[in-house]
């Protein structure tokens, strides 16, 4: 069985680091002719590959290498810390440009039920993280904080939610 993808908001912590939201449980997205919502808690994970477009062949971080994964109860959060490499430079360069602007979730589905139209998965294993640059979760929008400085001490402000 083929993994299935998914996709929601990040945002650039700081020179490097990327973190966000990787599925906000709840939310319903439209997937094809029918739509899809996780329930609380449905990921479960171990040895997951964070990369670029889930391309396998461009990683960025892996759990225990860069890679953090935060389940909570309204969300599964996770934070790239992304290394100097030629894919790491390319995902920081193409986040910066606006051009990559969330995450996507790879998983597959291992218990769901249906209502109606809707597919309610709840329990999946995650077995990807793609940096990526269309959000499939309507409601799922980028914010960013770069670690520039206007001055050479001060932070940009944050911006939540900033859509583009």
């Amino acid at each position: 069985m083929e993994p299935e993808r998914r996709f929601a908001e990040f945002r650039v912590e700081a020179d490097g680091v990327i973190a966000g939201t990787a599925i906000r449980y709840g939310d319903t997205a439209k997937i094809g002719n029918f739509a899809e919502r996780f329930e609380p808690g449905a990921l479960r994970f171990s040895d997951v590959i964070a990369n670029l477009m889930h391309r396998r062949e461009a990683p960025v971080a892996r759990t225990g290498a860069g890679l953090t994964l935060t389940d909570g109860p309204s969300s599964l959060e996770a934070r790239i810390e992304l290394p100097d490499t030629v894919y790491g430079r390319e995902a920081r360069e193409l986040v910066q440009a606006r051009i990559l602007r969330g995450f996507s979730i790879e998983f597959r589905a291992e218990e769901q039920r249906w209502e109606g139209k809707t597919r309610i998965i709840t329990r999946a294993s995650l077995t990807g993280l793609g940096v990526v640059d269309r959000p499939a979760y309507p409601d799922s929008v980028i914010a960013e904080r770069m670690q520039a400085v206007y001055d050479g001490n001060a932070p940009r402000p944050y911006r939540p939610h900033l859509a583009f």
